[in-house]
């Protein structure tokens, strides 16, 4: 089943330039948290973009990762914001305030059970932040890159690593080198 995320940035444009460049980069983070999270469970990311007013990832899995892909986009988007543990009333909001995408996919529920998976993922989703932030858009390579996929390590070996909570950028070659 193909499925897309759209996150318009309504209300972003009236900032001045540095809050400009902040919220582009919170819309970047939680396009990358429903990136991130899609690779982890195995979807086909057709299409991940992020510009200053709006922001999309399509892509295609089981329908059971739906919701967890959904709720991974504004679940990132708060911890960029308030750290480790955002508030309750800031999680509550941000489920109320979701795209009509994402409200689809979650079907209105708040797929709680994903949190630890984008904490972990956290230092790969700032990374393709920062790619799409510069780069405006990212490919399904540059994506599993910001997961540590190298030479030696496949996408299958950092998926088992994120389950396992072990960083696979510290997963070894099989010729045993670090990669």
């Amino acid at each position: 089943m193909s499925t897309t995320t759209t996150t318009p940035a309504t209300g972003r444009r009236s900032r001045p330039s540095d809050d400009d460049a902040m919220a582009r980069f919170q819309l970047c983070v939680h396009e990358a948290g429903h990136a991130v999270i899609a690779a982890l469970r195995g979807a086909k990311i057709v299409e991940c973009w992020a510009t200053a007013e709006d922001g999309r990832v399509k892509f295609t899995v089981d329908r059971q990762h739906h919701a967890d892909i959904a709720w991974a986009g504004p679940f990132a988007e708060l911890m960029h914001t308030h750290g480790d543990c955002p508030p309750e009333d800031a999680i509550r909001a941000a489920f109320a305030e979701a795209s009509p995408e994402d409200r689809t996919l979650m079907r209105g529920r708040m797929p709680r059970h994903i949190e630890p998976d984008v904490r972990f993922a956290m230092p790969a989703i700032r990374r393709l932040a920062t790619w799409l932030y510069k780069y405006g858009k990212a490919t399904p390579a540059d994506i599993e890159r910001a997961l540590g996929v190298r030479s030696g390590v496949d996408i299958g070996t950092v998926r088992w690593a994120y389950r396992q909570r072990i960083d696979p950028r510290t997963v070894r070659t099989p010729e045993g080198g670090a990669a």
